[in-house]
């Protein structure tokens, strides 16, 4: 993944940066450990390209136990935080376009 994001971001960075000024952010989804490392590299990557990242209650991070996505719907605080970022993204984008 990290190579395809570094790739990325020298395309973008010879085409005028055309990542900047985009809204965007992370979510990591992990069953135990390695989440929040990974969400701090591509939250990097989001700001190292210019992307505007809008806040939430919390990391937007999700818990997952051994059944993967079928235990990352009961993780309701993960859930609240992504619904929570969700919100505030459109809601940034809405005061952008307007």
């Amino acid at each position: 993944m990290m190579a395809l994001l570094a790739r990325a971001t020298f395309v973008a960075y010879w085409n005028d940066k055309f990542l900047a000024g985009k809204v965007g952010g992370p979510i990591t989804v992990a069953r135990r450990a390695g989440h929040n490392l990974a969400f701090s590299q591509l939250l990097l990557w989001f700001f190292i390209n210019g992307i505007t990242v809008p806040g939430s209650t919390y990391w937007n991070v999700g818990m997952a136990g051994a059944g993967g996505a079928r235990d990352a719907d009961q993780d309701n605080e993960g859930l609240t935080t992504v619904i929570n970022f969700a919100e505030n993204m459109a809601s940034l984008m809405q005061k952008i376009f307007d």
